[in-house]
């Protein structure tokens, strides 16, 4: 399947070399990315290059094709795909926009790609200032946002037609909705359809309640002997739970455990690196440096996922109950509160002023997001966790994963988003309409307890007992949020702390800050590369700076590389 792929349209008054140069400056940045030579083919005047085994287009089979339909080039799943249009080649997105796509006009030409690194760099576009404010406050970019200005994602559902050096971009038709259709039959629909074209599809399997409905999806004689995955270690109780699980159903199960990088910072410093890149450098590097080492031990076979489960299970609702009015002041609150916790930069890393701008206009941007719509706080919060924290932050890991096998998210389907879509927010809230799904799937998981503590059938049991047993889980949650809100660093997950620890007492970490020295929003001490500044980064400034770094390192070598080109070195 496809790692990277770019396609790019000339003006009809670009001159020859001009071209020539511009295609050479793609193929010289498909192989920074990917370290592999791109396979080229022409299709009208438009010219496709692709990366990854086994992705060349099959021109022969286009005459297989009715005339009366586009003709398919090549797929970018879940659900996107290249096809021949009678204006030029045409790039569909997916429903959800999980598979990054973005675009890119110059005086010359004008292209589309998997990657927008790729393009900020051939393009020699500057850094966008919002996008890296976005990412140090939100932990991801906000739509149509990238990393380089004058670089943008193509929304979701959309498609986009390169022709003579242009782009045209349209939003397609809103497919069909199943929100009066009962859950457990759409689910268990689009799991079933999923399975028929992937029979041999693994699970990943937690002691947490995602996992669990995609596995009570699958008929129970298709459960023995299927493959499943559980990152974790064999001390924490998820995977206690997910082993339970996982025999009583039996499912071959693999554990792989989260600390195999090693204590060598060199290793370390260029898996995070390398998995920065991977991700675009808008993911998070130091976790999908642990992430991509565990992946190496298992099979890279087509997966189930539960990517997406949150969406009807009120991600944005803890510590809401008496503010679902939409008001500036409830947006900045939600923004506080629980939007730039998790992933947040401390502002010490950063010029005060631009990052006081930066903060205002985020603040604004989302405020006046949310203003737009005529629903409450709550819904509009399911609306962004969708459009936005799941195309972006989810996404980023997205786009990696499914440049190495099919990833199958069924919590994406369009006809389960549409159907969750309906569910009434009283019902999303503390997993209840989700508990009930299970229950609706197999009714012997919904007693089985959950890593966090419960069992699924108290989230929508009208008893006192379980009525009390949400009621705690919600304050623990809502006190673990009022405790992250006011730290002043973010402690990492157990997996990352070994990887933060050893980047952090490498002695040339602070090389990077002398790399930055030319951004003045960022602190002195950051482009000085005062050691005691790069020694104390957590987990998210780390993961920030190695993004910013690489970002920078990765222009220079396009750039280079070009340069000895039109030397002819």
């Amino acid at each position: 399947m496809p790692r990277s792929v770019v396609v790019v349209s000339f003006r009809p008054d670009t001159d020859t070399r001009t071209a020539r140069d511009v295609l050479e400056r793609f193929r010289r940045g498909l192989v920074a990315r990917d370290g592999q030579t791109p396979h080229e083919s022409t299709h009208g005047e438009c010219h496709l290059l692709v990366t990854g085994a086994g992705n060349e287009p099959a021109e022969e089979s286009l005459s297989l094709v009715p005339p009366s339909r586009p003709r398919h080039l090549l797929d970018l799943p879940p659900g996107g795909w290249l096809s021949l249009g009678a204006h030029g080649v045409e790039i569909h997105t997916d429903d959800l926009g999980l598979r990054h796509v973005s675009w890119l006009t110059t005086h010359d030409w004008s292209a589309v790609s998997t990657s927008a690194l790729v393009l900020g760099a051939v393009g020699e576009c500057d850094l966008d200032l919002r996008a890296w404010g976005q990412l140090a406050q939100l932990g991801h970019l906000l739509t149509p946002h990238t990393l380089f200005a004058g670089v943008e994602r193509i929304p979701h559902r959309s498609t986009a037609t390169l022709h003579a050096g242009r782009v045209v971009l349209r939003q397609r038709a809103v497919r069909e909705g199943s929100a009066n259709r009962d859950g457990a039959a759409v689910l268990r629909a689009v799991v079933l359809e999923l399975l028929s074209e992937y029979p041999d599809a693994a699970l990943e399997l937690s002691g947490g309640l995602d996992s669990r409905v995609i596995l009570a999806a699958i008929p129970p004689a298709d459960r023995s002997g299927r493959m499943a995955l559980t990152l974790g270690y064999e001390s924490d109780g998820d995977v206690q739970v997910a082993r339970a699980l996982a025999a009583t159903e039996g499912l071959d199960q693999t554990v792989v455990a989260l600390d195999g990088l090693g204590t060598d910072p060199d290793t370390i410093r260029a898996a995070a690196f390398a998995a920065a890149k991977a991700r675009d450098f808008i993911g998070d590097g130091v976790f999908g440096a642990v992430l991509d080492h565990a992946e190496q031990q298992f099979p890279q076979v087509p997966r189930f996922t539960g990517v997406n489960g949150e969406y009807v299970r009120g991600f944005y609702y803890a510590g809401t109950a008496s503010w679902n009015r939409v008001t500036p002041r409830s947006v900045r609150r939600l923004v506080d509160w629980r939007m730039t916790t998790n992933s947040k930069v401390s502002p010490d890393h950063f010029d005060s002023d631009w990052l006081g701008s930066q903060r205002a206009g985020l603040r604004s941007a989302l405020v006046d997001t949310f203003l737009s719509t005529s629903q409450g706080l709550r819904e509009a919060s399911d609306d962004f966790y969708l459009r936005q924290r799941i195309a972006n932050w989810a996404g980023a890991t997205y786009s990696a994963a499914a440049a190495q096998r099919d990833v199958l998210a069924p919590f994406a389907h369009p006809e389960f988003v549409a159907w969750a879509g309906g569910v009434p927010n009283s019902q999303r809230k503390g997993s209840r309409r989700l508990a009930r799904v299970l229950a609706d799937l197999d009714a012997r998981l919904v007693d089985v307890p959950l890593a966090g503590g419960g069992v699924p059938s108290a989230l929508y049991d009208r008893s006192v007992a379980s009525h009390l047993d949400r009621s705690l889980r919600t304050a623990r949650k809502v006190a673990a949020k009022v405790r992250q809100t006011a730290a002043v660093t973010n402690r990492p997950p157990r997996a990352t702390e070994a990887v933060v620890h050893h980047l952090t007492r490498d002695s040339s970490l602070s090389d990077l800050g002398r790399d930055l020295g030319e951004l003045a929003w960022l602190a002195p001490r950051v482009r000085e590369g005062d050691p005691g500044t790069w020694q104390s980064l957590d987990a998210a400034a780390l993961s920030f700076f190695i993004n910013l770094a690489g970002v920078q390192a990765f222009r220079r070598e396009v750039a280079r590389t070009a340069t000895r080109h039109n030397d002819g070195t």
